[in-house]
């Protein structure tokens, strides 16, 4: 059996809220190759972020949620994305038991120690469900959706031993790996985006693999690719072209702003009035102010929430 995985990331740049990494895995029919995946999918899957068909939309996530406009685009596909995968979408947690990789270390986030998100929060439960029925009717078969969520406690402790660009390739490849072991069997090809413009990933995926002998395809601007015991890894730029790396791409959004919805929730309570923020470096900065002497009277350290880089 051959499957495609598309990982991609979210929140690399905020000093507020959680850095998310996400993949995706799709199942080939027989003799179907990743470039098939478009036509394939037509019937389930638009690439249009402005059709209105009843399709499940997957592009660019910037494309599909800009704050002004409300999260109900992204948030249909991705959430009819995990219906497909038969996930229990009623409220993060619980989502989030079945797509992360690894114990959600932002649990013990105060704004999420006594509560949970419901979900949806903007789009219609009936029309996700009718989206993810129509993805689970098509030829290719969607495996798997998996996720790491590292929150800024957690990013502020790996940054002390790792610089920023080493960080981006190691949650990348640990969730890689952790995929990958779910589909021993399978011939694996893989999409990634490359990290920062970076050309070189041989000595990285070895590391992350066990000490496997990677075999280096090719590596430049325009593609870095790899080869190892059926697994093929493909880095290039803009690869949210590729279905399985744009559905990851808004998984990875989706999940980031519904972490985000639950901190402004949390602060907006303490702080009434309170401008909500997407965490961005200077908006971050205000809000850091409107909040702190409520932070000091919570004493809740700043390093919970605050990313140093």
């Amino acid at each position: 059996m051959a499957v495609v995985i598309g990982i991609d990331e979210a929140g690399l740049g905020p000093n507020l809220g959680p850095f998310v990494v996400s993949a995706t895995v799709w199942q080939l029919p027989e003799g179907a190759t990743p470039g098939d995946l478009p036509e394939l999918l037509a019937t389930a899957v638009s690439c249009d972020p402005k059709c209105g068909d009843g399709r499940l939309v997957l592009g660019d996530s910037k494309q599909l949620f800009q704050p002004h406009q409300g999260l109900h685009r992204l948030e249909a596909s991705v959430l009819a994305l995990c219906s497909a995968c038969g996930h229990d979408i009623a409220t993060l947690k619980s989502l989030s038991k079945l797509i992360e990789q690894c114990e959600p270390t932002w649990l013990e986030e105060p704004w999420w120690r006594d509560g949970d998100h419901e979900l949806p929060i903007d789009a219609d439960l009936v029309a996700i469900h009718a989206q993810a029925e129509r993805l689970a009717s098509s030829p290719v078969k969607l495996l798997g959706v998996c996720s790491r969520v590292v929150p800024p406690g957690e990013f502020n402790q790996l940054l002390a031993s790792r610089n920023k660009a080493e960080l981006t390739t190691g949650c990348h490849l640990e969730l890689l790996r952790a995929v990958c072991a779910k589909f021993p069997h399978e011939t694996k090809t893989i999409f990634s985006d490359k990290h920062g413009g970076r050309n070189r990933y041989a000595a990285a995926l070895s590391t992350h693999f066990d000490g496997a002998w990677i075999e280096t395809l090719c590596e430049g601007p325009e593609c870095s690719e790899y080869r190892w015991e059926g697994v093929t890894v493909r880095f290039e730029p803009r690869a949210e072209k590729h279905l399985p790396v744009a559905a990851a791409s808004m998984v990875s959004k989706y999940l980031r702003e519904v972490h985000m919805t639950r901190f402004n929730q949390f602060w907006l309570e303490l702080v009434p009035g309170l401008k909500p923020t997407q965490g961005y470096p200077l908006d971050a900065r205000r809000f850091l102010d409107d909040i702190r002497d409520v932070l000091a009277r919570q004493a809740i350290d700043p390093s919970v929430l605050w990313r140093v880089k």
